[in-house]
């Protein structure tokens, strides 16, 4: 959360479009601990961090992790950019969502079309299989190719001969 709302505000009124990741396990449990400062009447760290990312107490009104990206998405859009996605990456233990924001043009957004073509592939993903991919990005593993044709796999398959 170390991007103000008063600093994002400036990026939105650039030229051009905005993929943003906004962190929402992370925002929650952030919100969770700003609210039970205020039910206790003080205001400490948690409660101005909040009030940074959001631009004021906004976010006091939510309810859940779902609320607060919808408030953030709202905020986006008075902006200016109003047709937005998002894209949730990751699972029960931990995700985040991609949000896309774009002004509304004659052509009606082409390219938001593509987000939503790849939005239920990318969501369709468990924690197990990002963390797959991680491991043979990082060669950690070998991918299953590596295994049945060792010489045309990118992974270093020798180690298992």
């Amino acid at each position: 959360m170390e991007l103000s709302w008063l600093s994002f505000a400036k990026l939105l009124k650039r030229p051009g479009d905005i993929i943003y990741t906004f962190q929402t396990r992370q925002i929650a449990r952030l919100w969770g601990l700003a609210g039970r400062e205020l039910e206790n009447g003080a205001e400490t760290e948690a409660t101005k961090a909040m009030d940074r990312f959001y631009g004021g107490r906004v976010w006091a009104s939510c309810f859940d992790a779902d609320g607060l990206l919808l408030k953030y998405i709202e905020k986006i859009a008075a902006t200016g950019r109003q047709v937005t996605r998002t894209v949730r990456v990751g699972g029960t233990k931990y995700h985040y969502d991609l949000i896309f924001a774009t002004r509304k043009t004659k052509a009606e957004n082409p390219w938001i079309k593509g987000v939503d073509r790849l939005k239920a592939r990318i969501e369709a993903h468990t924690e197990e299989s990002v963390q797959l991919a991680l491991n043979i990005l990082s060669g950690k593993q070998l991918d299953l190719e590596g295994f049945f044709n060792p010489n045309e796999s990118s992974a270093p398959a020798t180690r298992f001969r």
